[in-house]
């Protein structure tokens, strides 16, 4: 009888746990696909279907990023903030949820254009070809900078000496910008990750064949004075009379 109390006092223990686990999944899923959606209506369905070819392929490639956000949130939910907000899982997915709306202000239509308007439009035009060319490439460069730029915000938030470096101020004074500065991760994601995807895109801008290449110049196959094989207008090959 013993043993039953035992293990049900186990199994009643684990279950919120698990309950848990599974209601983080769930959240990580969640702000990913809304990530996605709020990426989609700032650049349009053609070039977000350029940029990841479907929107499950979307959520996939910002799912780390999510899940970075969660794990941060759980750590950043003591204190102060499970006041705040009520109760530690509610804590949980605030937090989480303000550093994902806070990654979510990227907008590659908006740095196309500053792109634009600083490289002229002849010079924009030959690099991309055209503006949505420009849009779907700074899209995947800015997913890709956010989940790199997360281990890098994650390593200034661990950082003991922050502060001495930062005027005084710790990581969530420093990046956060909302109430409480509760969206602090996402606000050092975002700002690290716009920087890198810019820097990225002026280096190494997508190259665009010329819409009409010039046509290569006839070559002479039949030799000449120009040597065999040298550029020369063209013309029938002169017919040698045989004997």
């Amino acid at each position: 009888m013993k043993g039953f109390v035992v293990v049900a006092a186990t199994v009643t223990l684990l279950a919120p746990a698990t309950a848990r686990a599974e209601g983080s999944a769930s959240q990580v899923t969640a702000n990913a696909s809304s990530h996605c959606t709020t990426l989609r209506a700032q650049i349009g369905a053609t070039a977000f279907g350029q940029a990841f070819v479907s929107f499950g392929t979307c959520v996939s490639k910002l799912t780390p990023l999510e899940r970075q956000n969660a794990t941060v949130a759980t750590k950043t939910c003591h204190g102060r903030f499970v006041r705040l907000y009520g109760s530690y899982s509610k804590c949980v997915t605030a937090v989480a949820r303000s550093s994902s709306v806070a990654e979510q202000s990227l907008n590659p239509a908006q740095t196309c254009r500053a792109q634009q308007a600083s490289m002229g439009t002849a010079a924009f035009n030959a690099s991309y070809g055209n503006f949505g060319t420009c849009v779907s490439a700074t899209a995947r460069a800015q997913v890709t900078a956010q989940v790199s730029a997360a281990s890098t915000c994650r390593a200034e938030q661990s950082d003991a000496s922050f502060a001495s470096s930062h005027r005084g101020k710790t990581f969530a004074q420093y990046y956060g910008t909302n109430a409480g500065d509760s969206n602090a991760f996402g606000a050092c994601v975002a700002q690290k990750a716009q920087s890198s995807a810019t820097v990225q895109q002026q280096t190494h801008p997508q190259q665009t064949e010329p819409a009409n290449p010039p046509a290569p110049s006839p070559v002479d196959r039949c030799g000449g004075s120009g040597g065999p094989g040298k550029p020369r207008p063209m013309s029938p090959c002169p017919v040698i009379p045989t004997a």
